[in-house]
């Protein structure tokens, strides 16, 4: 009995024993546990703010930038990318159903399959766009993120820097080869022709001029399109402001036989600067000289005409286009209303097609005339547009070809 008692004592201390060590590997466990679970909760909200953090700075880029996944499916798209495509979620669909273009589905395909950066260029629409592929290593679903930057805007300031650069480039070469052959001219002799001489040096010291009126347009616009041409705004009345501009340029009226009318209220006044407001009407007024047949009229008028409310012609940068635009107040309204002032020709009149492309740099009206005028810059109405636009008004053109034209714009009333 004692053995048994003993063997007996023997295994339930192993017992206890055993359930002493399961009860301190369960401890040990359950802290293990405990901390593993704390890690891994950790870790599922760092993942959580790295998400947010990620779309945070997807949604504030203006890019489109979408992600998918090996099948070519979409699985992330930033507010940009839902805005650029139409859609609210396009989670779960393949690239091709999203996107719809052959181009841009390549980019993401080849991406996939070459597992490296891509950069190409993409056409969407009338827009233009930088299609960036770039693999991440780090996914094991071999994702690739596809970023989409607008540069349509770009492309046309390089056209249009090239434009000007060409522009400037003929303007510059037509009265330097004139100066040229005339200097050659001199030394070959001409020079000792007591008729002929004075008259080339003329013709030079012309030429001369028109070098020195093309730096000095080019400097004006240049200093008005950058903001730096203050304006020194007073009352100014319209009869006597019109009245100025005509006498400066009555003498080449006279030249063609023009007849000049100022129909103005006497009492018109305008919140203005005089010599930019001068320097518009005379820009307009010697158009309108150049461009009217000997024996033709020109009539100036003006009229108050209130207020504009919130209807605004933007143009366009390019192209010169004029566009209505809603709910944006014109800087420099006043409560006073606007004045109107119009320079009309009985010329031949401008074709409807060209009238949007006016007021661009370097687009001269004869070209659209089709007329044999020479002289002009072709930066008078850009000038003349940007001046309005600084008041705050607006300027615009109307013509039936054949039947002269009419040049409308607005400043604000005293």
């Amino acid at each position: 009995m004692t053995i048994s008692l003993l063997l007996a004592l023997a295994i339930i201390a192993a017992l206890l024993w055993w359930v002493i060590v399961q009860r301190r590997r369960l401890r040990v466990a359950a802290v293990q546990f405990s901390r593993d679970e704390r890690e891994r909760a950790g870790l599922v909200s760092d993942l959580a703010e790295n998400r947010v953090r990620f779309e945070t700075l997807a949604n504030a880029t203006s890019d489109a930038v979408l992600v998918a996944n090996a099948r070519r499916q979409v699985v992330y798209l930033n507010d940009a990318a839902r805005a650029l495509f139409y859609t609210v979620d396009g989670h779960g669909r393949t690239v091709i159903e999203l996107v719809r273009d052959y181009d841009l589905n390549q980019v993401v395909l080849d991406a996939l399959a070459d597992r490296r950066e891509l950069v190409r260029q993409v056409v969407l629409g009338p827009r233009t766009f930088r299609a960036r592929a770039v693999p991440v290593e780090s996914s094991v679903e071999g994702e690739v993120i596809l970023s989409l930057q607008d540069v349509t805007e770009l492309q046309r300031l390089g056209r249009a820097r090239r434009e000007l650069v060409a522009n400037i480039s003929h303007e510059l070469r037509t009265p330097l080869a004139s100066i040229r052959l005339l200097v050659d001219t001199l030394l070959g002799g001409a020079l000792e022709d007591a008729a002929l001489g004075p008259r080339l040096g003329e013709k030079i010291g012309s030429e001369t001029d028109a070098l020195s009126q093309l730096a000095e347009e080019l400097l004006d616009l240049a200093q008005i399109e950058s903001g730096r041409a203050l304006l020194q705004v007073a009352p100014t009345g319209v009869r006597t402001l019109v009245e100025s501009c005509v006498e400066r340029l009555i003498p080449q009226a006279h030249r063609k036989n023009l007849n000049v009318a100022v129909e103005i209220p006497a009492d018109l006044c305008v919140l203005a600067d005089p010599d930019k407001a001068s320097r518009i009407l005379s820009n307009l007024l010697h158009n309108a000289i150049k461009f009217t047949p000997d024996g033709g009229r020109i009539v100036i008028t003006s009229k108050k005409i209130g207020t504009q409310g919130n209807l605004v012609l933007e143009r366009s940068e390019g192209s010169g286009e004029l566009r209505e635009t809603q709910g944006v107040q014109q800087v420099g309204a006043s409560d006073g209303g606007w004045v109107q002032i119009a320079v009309a020709d009985s010329g031949i009149g401008i074709p409807a097609n060209e009238l949007p492309r006016i007021f661009e740099r370097f687009y001269k009206v004869d070209q659209a005339r089709g007329r044999e005028v020479r002289g002009g810059t072709g930066l008078g109405l850009a000038i003349a547009r940007h001046l309005v636009e600084a008041h705050g008004g607006r300027i615009w053109a109307e013509s039936v070809e054949g039947k002269g034209a009419t040049f409308y714009f607005t400043l604000p009333a005293c």
